[in-house]
């Protein structure tokens, strides 16, 4: 998953994840993690529906994610997240992710809040942007 999305080949990293699924192996969450940060890149909103089963996948295990490793993990796909989704106006999906964060007990960061001003700001959405700020 890593190799194909540093190297922009994101058909290939959907066929490893399929891969993985048809062989009965099961996502952990650095792995989630990296499929979504991977996915994101592309900006494709052909992915859109995959990156929200694998955020489902990532939210269901948040228990175990308890290191500042996590944490920096968890802080890099949500803003990636949210800028995929928004940068695709796919509005009712930022909201999903921040719902969940919040579901989750996670406290967005300068990097979530930047990213949400920006989206908004690129979506001439001002009164969201005075919002988020």
């Amino acid at each position: 998953i890593n190799v194909h999305g540093k190297a922009n080949q994101f058909d290939q990293v959907v066929e490893v994840f399929e891969e993985m699924k048809l062989s009965g192996v099961e996502l952990d969450k650095f792995s989630c993690c990296s499929l979504i940060g991977s996915l994101t890149k592309s900006r494709d909103p052909r992915h859109a529906e995959l990156l929200m089963e694998v955020w489902t996948l990532l939210t269901n295990q948040m228990p175990q994610m308890e290191s500042s490793k996590d944490r920096t993990a968890l802080s890099q796909t949500i803003t990636a997240l949210l800028g995929y989704f928004g940068e695709n106006q796919q509005w009712e999906r930022v909201g999903e992710v921040l719902a969940d964060a919040k579901r989750i007990g996670y406290k967005l960061d300068v990097f979530q809040f930047n990213t949400l001003i920006k989206i908004h700001g690129k979506a001439n959405q001002l009164d969201k942007v005075v919002e988020v700020f």
